[in-house]
């Protein structure tokens, strides 16, 4: 029994889409593609929502995301009526520290040292001395405590910070979509970016 033209053309459709979507990277082009990815984070504006619940807080709102050259500000907005005029809830300064301010309060200032996983997304080009060792593994192994995941398409896809028992996860379709940080297993955040730009 003969198959119909059309099916045997939707069969080859079938087996060579899901070649390509199967399609395997050699090192040098694994390469290639962290260090476009790590060059992808040195600077970008992306905006979004922030879901947060830790202890007596619990949110959504608007979030914006700058990162710009060895730092990061991170600003929540608190919504007026109707979403207009927002004015900022929370700002998160990140350097050689982390300054986070609420209105109408001091500054909390905390040391980035505590943090190992910070130094390399303050400057992800720090990452490229150790591409060959990512591509090979999938990870870097910063120490004991902490430990940066790569994902097949060589984007950061987790940073676990086991000795202040947080992990942060990156999903992406494209470009940066979604970072959940979670603290001893719980969801402590989760930002959806609908915006990003470079």
């Amino acid at each position: 029994m003969k198959l119909p033209k059309l099916n045997i053309l939707l069969l080859l459709t079938i087996i060579l889409g899901g070649c390509a979507f199967n399609r395997q990277f050699d090192n040098t082009q694994k390469e290639k593609m962290l260090i476009e990815h790590l060059d992808s984070w040195q600077e970008f504006n992306a905006d979004g929502i922030i879901e947060m619940n830790f202890q007596q807080l619990s949110f959504r709102k608007n979030i914006n995301l700058k990162k710009s050259d060895r730092n990061w500000k991170i600003t929540v907005f608190d919504g007026g009526i109707f979403g207009m005029k927002p004015e900022p809830f929370l700002t998160v300064s990140i350097d050689s520290l982390i300054s986070i301010k609420m209105p109408g309060t001091e500054a909390q200032v905390f040391d980035t040292s505590h943090f190992s996983g910070l130094t390399y997304l303050l400057d992800p080009s720090l990452l490229k001395q150790f591409s060959k060792e990512i591509v090979q593994t999938g990870k870097l192994i910063i120490s004991p405590n902490c430990e940066i995941d790569f994902s097949p398409n060589m984007e950061i896809g987790r940073i676990l910070e086991k000795k202040n028992n947080l992990d942060c996860q990156f999903e992406y379709d494209n470009d940066l979509k979604k970072i959940r940080i979670f603290r001893d297993r719980n969801l402590l955040a989760k930002i959806e970016i609908d915006k990003i730009d470079r």
